[in-house]
Formats: C-alpha cells, structure tokens, sequence
C-alpha cells in the first residue's frame, strides 16, 4: 500500500530562471523526508526557466511539471492545488527558499498539534538587514478561528495575509471550494486566507524560521502600483464578509502600508503625485470615520503622530529620516 502523501508544494513561475535552481534545492537538498511532492506551474516563462526545470525533472521523481500559456500567479496556484495529492498543501514563491528541514520538522509537528491551519516563522532579507516575524523564544502557540481573525489577521501582524508561511490542509480547501480569485490583480492572498480560516477552527503558530523570503528590486512587492489602497479597499468589500471592526483594521492596514510606500518612493514618479494620493487616502478614511492611528509597526507609530502634516512636507520629512538612518547603518558597519 503506498505512502499518503504528506505535503505538496506548489511554485508557480514566471520567468524565475534567477532564482528556480536555489527555490527547488532548498526542498530536494534540505529535508530527509521524501514524504511529498513538488508541483511546478511555468506561467508562460519565456526564459530559460523551462530548461532548468528539466535539469531537475531527470533527478527527482516526486517532481510534477505543468508548464501553461501566462494567466497569472492567481491561476497557477488554483492549477496547483487541483494536480496536489497531499494531505497538506504549501506555496513558495519562486525567489524564496526554505530553510533546512521543513518537511522533517512539520512531520513532527503535525503529530504533536492537531490543527487546520500551521504557521511557520519566516525571516525577511533585504539588502542590507534581516528580520524575522515571529519570535525565536515563543513557544508554538495554539489559537481558535475568533481570535486570530480579530486580534492577529485583521491587524495584519506576523505576515497573517501570506500564503507562502503558512501550510493548510487540502481537504479544506477542497470541500469549501477555496480559490484565489483570478480576476484579482492585488491582495488574493489576503482573500485566499480570509475565506480560509473562516472555514476552520483550530490555528498553530510554529516558532521555527523556515521561509526566507527575499525582497529583490523586480520583486511584485517592490514595483509601482498606483491607487494601491483604493484597489485593496475595493477587493475587501467584494470578497471579505466580516464585523465592521474586523474590516475597518483591514482598511487601516492597507493606508498604512500604502503611505509607507509613498515614502519609501515605491508608488508614483514625483512626491507631487505622492502627496497627492496620500491626501486622497486620508480622505477616504476620513469619509470612513477611520481614525488613522496604527501601533502594529512601527514606522506607522511614527506615521501616526505626524498624519495631521500637510502631505508634501509630511513625504519630505520622513524620507529625509530614513535616509539618514541609511547613511548612519552604513556607517555603523564600515
């Protein structure tokens, strides 16, 4: 009688052939365990990903390879799930890696915790530093759907809203028809996640780092989006069907995140056309009777206090503040 499957990973791949070789060594050279599958959707690669995959196809035999025309990360992950035959089903991006052991230790896991739902610590690299989200010392924690939902996932701490740290079991998936929604250009993790553990009930945070997740200059994080929190604003009130509190804490995340990229010079050309979407955020909240004060991060602490700042001198202020703490960083370590 064979072995049930335990995991099935799923990567989906547009044009990664940067990073395609240390993403599925990280699985195949890192874990004891053969106790899964690797499942790649090649989303219309026109590079040389197509020819590293197979490089890798002619040594591993639990590695399934679909390689389609281009529809997106939404699609090919739903792709992904349909071809899965693990008990549990896990996402890494394609410029990500794993640490050593995932498999092996979740085995473990698995059998001490019964949940619906693991998260797993995950560290992020940046250029210059790197943090992890959960910390090192905690224990494994165990919480019910209510709590996390309101007190963790609405307040957007620890990376709630990613797919690729979490690990979630199929037949969920399965019976309650949980999709990433392909008409959705930005946050379907979030509404992936959201329909998800409404339709479970026991949820387990793992202590363990086992994601690195590289933030890279062509990464989808990292590009320009314009009107960034008035398209998350939209996808929340079509596919997020919650109390009040729980979407109010997701509009105040997203104006957040949506001002520290305006800072950070991520959206917009000019800060004329920064301070003028940041202007058009604070009216929305405004319109929403959402009072712009946030302590999860805390940039947005900082963010917080000064809010009240014309727009323009607001955007000034702060970029002047992280680069001086750059120059300081890099002087520290010189």
């Amino acid at each position: 009688m064979n072995e049930e499957i335990l995991c099935s990973i799923i990567i989906p791949v547009y044009n990664g052939e940067k990073y395609i070789d240390r993403a599925l060594k990280s699985i195949f050279e890192k874990n004891n365990s053969k106790n899964y599958e690797v499942i790649i959707i090649n989303d219309g690669s026109t590079d040389k990903t197509d020819m590293i995959i197979k490089s890798f196809l002619n040594i591993y035999t639990n590695l399934i390879y679909k390689k389609i025309e281009n529809h997106g990360v939404s699609y090919a992950r739903n792709l992904g799930i349909d071809t899965a035959k693990g008990k549990y089903i896990l996402f890494l991006d394609v410029d990500d890696e794993y640490s050593y052991g995932l498999i092996d230790s979740f085995a473990n896991y698995e059998k001490r915790f019964l949940a619906d739902i693991y998260i797993i610590n995950r560290k992020n690299i940046f250029k210059d530093f790197s943090t992890s989200i959960l910390s090192h010392e905690m224990n494994v924690k165990q919480y019910e759907k209510e709590d996390y939902i309101l007190n963790k996932f609405s307040l957007a701490k620890e990376s709630c809203f990613l797919v690729t740290n979490k690990i979630y079991k199929k037949s969920i998936i399965v019976q309650n028809n949980v999709k990433f929604p392909i008409d959705v250009k930005y946050s379907e993790d979030l509404i992936f996640n959201f329909i998800y553990l409404s339709n479970i009930k026991q949820i387990v945070e793992i202590p363990d780092i086992f994601y690195y997740r590289y933030y890279n200059s062509g990464s989808a994080i990292m590009k320009n989006i314009e009107n960034y929190f008035e398209l998350n604003v939209k996808n929340i009130n079509i596919y997020v069907k919650c109390n009040k509190k729980i979407i109010n804490n997701l509009y105040l995340h997203f104006a957040f995140i949506s001002i520290d990229r305006l800072v950070k010079k991520i959206d917009y050309n000019n800060n004329l056309n920064r301070a003028k979407e940041l202007k058009k955020i604070k009216k929305i909240c405004q319109e929403k009777n959402i009072r712009l004060k946030y302590e999860v991060a805390l940039n947005y602490r900082w963010y917080s206090k000064f809010i009240g700042l014309n727009e323009y001198i607001f955007l000034l202020f702060f970029q002047l503040i992280f680069s001086l703490k750059k120059k300081l960083k890099r002087k520290g370590e010189k």
